[in-house]
């Protein structure tokens, strides 16, 4: 029968190696040397139809025709051949070797890149977020301050999400339809448009980046958006601390331009390419043994830890917003010494904690409880960009982290004057040194294998 165009007899091959298998395919493979279907000699790469297949010979050589001859309307890499026997059977197919081929032409580095540069870009849009809700907060703080009435926040949580700039999709402040009830040249009053102005280029430049598609993401786009960034802080915060100093918001309008002038540290995609990696399983080894020594000061000193999360209630509250997680936390424990006392010591500890959340209800698990206890040292690490890096930083190794609870856990140890850390770890050790059996670890190690 006349042959397809598309064929070779086995008789044409000249071997040019020995035959090297393919690990995950069992086959053997062949430098070949031929005349090709329209009589130039080409180098290739014969394949020969494996004895092992698991179906019939006939349905081996039905799925190469049909490889090689889907070849005539697809592009393909490398062309292929069929090899017939004397018979006219397939018995394998030859790959065509493209002179000068170079990998490079099968991927695009350009799209790589940017696809890297949205993954990245998008990982980062929580920090913006949270510079973002930390002035709406202030601001709304102040305007209660200047107002007879409190002003109404918008809420947008059931907002459905299905790109990431969509998080940045809030109601933004306008000073102009709130009522103010004081002098217009008043100096709080001044240091509010000035921080409400703040807050508006951030989020405009915020969104801008945010929205671009990854065809669209350049090293210029970046820098474009980290100088928007610089501009907005260099425009603003002179002003702000004039009008500001000495007044009760002062120290949280400090807090603000800090993270705001790390999160442009850290927003420039040229200077996060060029950075040297850490072994993160180094940072975590540092803190050995931190979490059973914090759980055995609890247990040892109710009252003093109480006394502690009783200071720390202020700070953890959240300006017109339901109790978190958290707080119901502490206050079960501040509410209930004696009895959260009696629930740490037993073995039975996190299944009867998780009672304390009862607006959790199939959010917060034993685990959950494990894990958030974990993420305290993972947390403290991270202090140098703050709070909400140490919650990422944690979440990529403990990804079960209840968001509410591990969030509240890194306002109290990472508060900026190293206090509450400090004194806990102090606490603990003298307790330590004070017992007869130093084995602390095994509330906690009983508690895992019994809810792990």
């Amino acid at each position: 029968m006349p042959l397809p165009n598309k064929t070779l007899q086995y008789d044409q091959l000249i071997l040019k190696s020995a035959g090297e298998s393919v690990h995950i395919s069992g086959h053997d493979i062949f430098k070949v040397e031929f005349i090709d279907t329209d009589g130039e000699v080409k180098k290739g790469f014969y394949k020969p139809l494996s004895f092992s297949y698991p179906y019939s010979a006939i349905l081996a050589q039905c799925s190469l025709a049909s490889i090689v001859f889907m070849g005539m309307v697809t592009d393909r890499v490398a062309e292929k051949r069929l090899v017939l026997n004397e018979r006219d059977n397939i018995i394998g197919t030859v790959s065509i070797a493209i002179p000068d081929f170079k990998p490079e032409v099968w991927f695009n580095r350009e799209k790589i890149a940017q696809e890297y540069h949205q993954v990245w870009r998008d990982s980062s849009i929580f920090l913006i977020n949270d510079i973002l809700s930390d002035a709406k907060r202030l601001s709304i703080e102040i305007i209660d301050e200047l107002r007879i009435t409190p002003v109404t926040i918008s809420q947008t949580d059931n907002i459905k999400l299905t790109k990431t700039f969509q998080s940045l999709e809030e109601d933004d402040l306008d000073i102009k339809s709130i009522t103010i009830d004081c002098d217009k040249n008043n100096s709080i009053l001044l240091g509010l448009k000035d921080l409400i102005q703040f807050r508006a280029a951030l989020k405009d430049a915020a969104s801008n980046y945010y929205k671009l598609e990854k065809d669209k993401l350049t090293t210029e786009k970046n820098q474009e958006f980290c100088q928007l960034v610089l501009t907005a802080i260099k425009n603003h915060e002179t002003n702000m601390h004039t009008h500001f100093l000495g007044a009760q918001w002062f120290e949280k309008f400090s807090e603000l331009i800090s993270k705001s002038m790390k999160f442009y540290g850290r927003c420039n995609f040229q200077r996060h390419l060029s950075a040297p990696v850490k072994d993160l399983s180094d940072l975590v080894r540092q803190f050995p043994g931190k979490i059973d020594l914090f759980i055995q000061y609890i247990v040892n000193n109710p009252k003093e830890f109480e006394q502690m999360i009783t200071d720390e209630l202020d700070i953890l509250a959240l300006a017109n917003q339901s109790l978190t997680g958290a707080q119901i936390l502490i206050r079960y424990i501040v509410n209930n010494p004696n009895e959260f006392t009696r629930v740490i010591k037993n073995t039975n500890f996190f299944p009867h904690l998780a009672k304390a959340f009862p607006t959790m209800t199939g959010v917060f698990r034993q685990k959950n409880v494990k894990d958030a206890l974990k993420a305290i040292p993972l947390i403290k690490q991270s202090y140098t960009v703050g709070a909400t890096r140490g919650l990422f930083f944690a979440s990529h190794h403990l990804p079960e982290v209840p968001y509410d609870i591990s969030k509240y856990m890194v306002s109290f140890f990472n508060h900026k004057s190293g206090h509450h850390l400090a004194l806990t770890c102090k606490r603990a050790y003298e307790a330590a040194n004070e017992e007869r059996n130093k084995t602390f670890n095994e509330l906690p190690n009983a508690s895992n294998i019994n809810y792990s």
